[in-house]
C-alpha cells in the first residue's frame, strides 16, 4: 500500500542531531578475489562476510546501517545514545578482524578486513523531504572521516580518528601513525592504530585513570604512516 503525502511526512522520522560512533570496514583485496573466484564462491564469501558482521554487530550493540559490496557501515550511538559508544565500536572493530579470518566459506581463502572509526555529531533520521520510501540517512563530516581513516588501515587493522581516541583514550593502546593525507580535509587526519585492550574493564576505572598512562605508545615505537587518500562519500554512502 502506497503512502499519500500527508501520510508519508507523519511516518517520516524528522532528522535530529546525534552524537556517534561510525565504523567503516571493508575486504581486503576483495577485487583480486572477484577475479579469480567463481560466482558461487564469491557469494559464499559475501554471504558468510554478512554475517560475521551482523552477529559481531549484535554482540557489542552496534546498527548495521549497510553493506555495500565487500563493505559495512555500522553506527553505536544510533538508534540508541549510548555513553559507551566509541570504546564498543573500537572492540567491534578488534572482535571482526577475528572473526572474518574465521570465515571458511572457500577452502584455502583466508579473508583480512579493514577498519576505520570516526565520532563526532551527525544528522540521523530521513533527510529527503521528496520521497516517500527513503534510505535513511546519516549526514556530516564524521562518515567522510570514517572512510578515509579506514582507507588508511593497513590489513587486519583498527585505526580510529583522534575523536575516537579522545573518548575511549584509556580502554586501549595505541600506536599513533600521525597526520593521514586526506582528501578534503586541510591539515590531514590524526590516526591512531588500535594495538589492544588495557587492564580497565569499566568507566569508571578509567576516569580514575591517570591521563599520563593512557596507553600512547612512544615516538619511537610508532609503525609507518600509512599512505592517505579515499573515495569521496556522500549522505555517508562511500562512492565505488
Amino acid at each position: 500500500m502506497e503512502l499519500d503525502s500527508s501520510q508519508a511526512s507523519a511516518a517520516r522520522r524528522p532528522p535530529e542531531i546525534r552524537h556517534v560512533t561510525l565504523v567503516m570496514g571493508d575486504i581486503v583485496d576483495s577485487t583480486r578475489l572477484a577475479n579469480r573466484l567463481d560466482l558461487d564462491d564469491q557469494r559464499a564469501i559475501a554471504s558468510a562476510f554478512r554475517v560475521a558482521v551482523l552477529r559481531t554487530a549484535a554482540r557489542h550493540g552496534g546498527h548495521v546501517l549497510r553493506f555495500e559490496g565487500d563493505g559495512a557501515f555500522v553506527s553505536f550511538g544510533h538508534p540508541e545514545p549510548r555513553e559507551d559508544a566509541a570504546e564498543s565500536a573500537v572492540r567491534f572493530g578488534l572482535d571482526l578482524i577475528a572473526a572474518v579470518r574465521a570465515i571458511d566459506a572457500v577452502p584455502g581463502e583466508t579473508l583480512e578486513i579493514r577498519v576505520g572509526v570516526a565520532s563526532g555529531l551527525v544528522a540521523v533520521g530521513d533527510l529527503n523531504d521528496h520521497a516517500a520510501n527513503v534510505e535513511e540517512a546519516i549526514e556530516g563530516p564524521i562518515p567522510n572521516v570514517a572512510e578515509r581513516i579506514k582507507s588508511a588501515a593497513d590489513p587486519g587493522t583498527v585505526l580510529i580518528a583522534d575523536s575516537t581516541r579522545r573518548l575511549a583514550a584509556q580502554f586501549f593502546e595505541y600506536v599513533d601513525v600521525g597526520l593521514i593525507a586526506a582528501k578534503g580535509f586541510d591539515g590531514g587526519l590524526r590516526g591512531w592504530r588500535v594495538v589492544g585492550e588495557t587492564a580497565i574493564a569499566s568507566r569508571f576505572e578509567a576516569q580514575r585513570f591517570d591521563a599520563a598512562h593512557d596507553g600512547v605508545f612512544g615516538r619511537d615505537e610508532q609503525i609507518e604512516q600509512p599512505p592517505g587518500g579515499a573515495r569521496s562519500t556522500a549522505r555517508a554512502r562511500p562512492s565505488r
